[in-house]
């Protein structure tokens, strides 16, 4: 061998060495030749144990990922799992919210109306009726005492309703009755009643006279 031909038959065999250890990486790995495409760069171990960049010339064509980039797909997989992920918990918050306030509407809420002996509602009121005078639909108004109005006023609160019934002395009348909730409409409350409206003629309420 000449001293010219050394260096080349040196680095011909240093290039065998490097293929060999390159498909052995490849081997432990789980990869075949068949992953890399002609011409791609990849990432391999050269002969003096430091990490190159180098090309394939000759492999059969495929499609091979380098390292950085497999990693920069896991963690954009990463990041679109956890946004899908969050997506989903706000979804799923809100589908059992609205189920929640759908079954809150369904709930049923026993409800009460004092009327005192003077009142000029009294004799529907003995007969389990509530009947508004008509007029406005306005809740507030309502709430203010304008009765003018589609409403009557209802109480959750039994005791607020025997003050109203005793309002005129022995002998009034707390009118009771279980509703759907979703049936009421909502009170301002301005004074603390517990109150809620009920729109139009009630019937069918339970009266309970209070005693003298």
């Amino acid at each position: 061998m000449s001293s010219e031909s050394f260096p080349y038959e040196m680095k011909s065999l240093l290039n065998r060495i490097r293929w060999l250890w390159f498909v052995a990486l490849m081997a432990l790995f789980g990869l075949s030749l068949a992953t890399i495409s002609p011409g791609m760069a990849v990432s391999v171990i050269a002969y003096d144990g430091q990490t190159q960049l180098t090309t394939v010339y000759d492999a059969p064509s495929a499609s091979l990922i380098d390292y950085d980039a497999a990693r920069k797909h896991t963690a954009d997989e990463t990041g679109n799992a956890a946004t899908a992920n969050r997506a989903f918990f706000a979804y799923s918050v809100e589908f059992l919210a609205a189920k929640t306030a759908a079954g809150a509407g369904d709930e049923m809420v026993t409800v009460f109306r004092g009327v005192g002996g003077n009142h000029p509602g009294f004799q529907n009121a003995i007969q389990g009726k509530a009947v508004p005078f008509g007029g406005h639909a306005d809740a507030a108004l309502r709430n203010a005492f304008d009765t003018r109005s589609i409403f009557t006023s209802w109480t959750t609160d039994y005791s607020t309703a025997v003050r109203f019934g005793l309002a005129d002395g022995p002998g009034g009348v707390v009118l009771r009755q279980s509703v759907p909730r979703s049936s009421l409409i909502l009170s301002p409350d301005k004074y603390l009643e517990f109150e809620v409206l009920r729109s139009g003629p009630i019937s069918g309420a339970t009266p309970i006279i209070l005693s003298p």
